[in-house]
C-alpha cells in the first residue's frame, strides 16, 4: 500500500520497498540545507483589520438592542 505525504506543493506517493531492495550503506549527507516550501510573511497592510472579542462583544451587542428595539415596536403596534 503506497503512503502518501502531504505538502503545500502537492502531494507526494511512495511505494513500499522490500527490504532485499532498500539501501544498505552510508547515506549522503547534503551540505547545504534545502528550502522550505513556503516563505509566509507577516501582512504590511495596515488597513487590514482583524476581528478581535471587542468587535464581536459590540457587534453581538447592538444586534441584540436591534432585535429587542424591532420586538418592542411589533407588540406595540399589534
Amino acid at each position: 500500500m503506497p503512503v502518501t505525504y502531504f505538502s503545500s506543493t502537492g502531494a507526494v506517493s511512495f511505494a513500499p520497498v522490500p527490504a532485499r531492495d532498500q539501501a544498505v550503506g552510508p547515506l549522503e549527507v547534503a551540505v547545504a540545507p534545502s528550502p522550505p516550501d513556503d516563505i509566509i510573511e507577516a501582512a504590511t497592510d495596515i488597513r487590514r483589520h482583524r476581528f478581535n472579542r471587542s468587535d464581536l462583544a459590540l457587534a453581538t451587542a447592538a444586534s441584540t438592542a436591534v432585535i429587542a428595539l424591532m420586538v418592542t415596536v411589533s407588540l406595540s403596534a399589534g
